[in-house]
């Protein structure tokens, strides 16, 4: 599986517009030289700056980030590998496969909600044609495939 090509370069890009917001935080929201700022003050800084400007725009932006990142966050988690092959059910079908309790792992993979078990059992069931297993694991794997898409959608 190939991975980010730049990931080292995702990273240094990260921490730039990270320490761009916190210098444009700090230094570019000072007051304007006609104004000066309150007494014991270092001036008005981003922060302030937004919380004196909040309005229907400001909020709905603010709620919709939240609401993204959170999708992006729960996409992260269902979509890990643990979640898709979790490894005590990959150890049972190793285990049913190496004692060949082929009716037993059909009745297992039939039952257990993993993506591997999903995958598995429309091509046990039509064994011993090699092709036909492969071409229904295939096709089970497309559906799954498509159905986690419909979900990021």
């Amino acid at each position: 599986m190939r991975r980010y090509s730049s990931s080292k370069y995702r990273i240094g890009l990260l921490v730039a517009l990270l320490g761009a917001a916190v210098f444009v935080g700090t230094s570019s929201a000072a007051a304007p030289a006609s104004t000066t700022p309150p007494s014991g003050s270092g001036g008005p800084n981003i922060f302030s700056l937004i919380l004196s400007h909040i309005d229907f725009v400001f909020i709905t932006i603010a709620a919709l980030s939240v609401t993204g990142l959170t999708l992006i966050i729960q996409g992260f988690i269902k979509n890990r590998a643990s979640v898709f092959m979790p490894e005590p059910t990959t150890e049972q079908i190793r285990q049913m496969i190496s004692e060949r309790r082929f009716k037993d792992l059909i009745e297992f993979t039939e039952t257990d909600p993993s993506f591997i078990s999903r995958a598995l059992n429309p091509a046990l069931k039509r064994a011993p044609s090699f092709s036909s297993m492969k071409e229904a694991m295939e096709t089970a794997i497309g559906e799954q495939t498509a159905e986690q898409f419909r979900k990021i959608e």
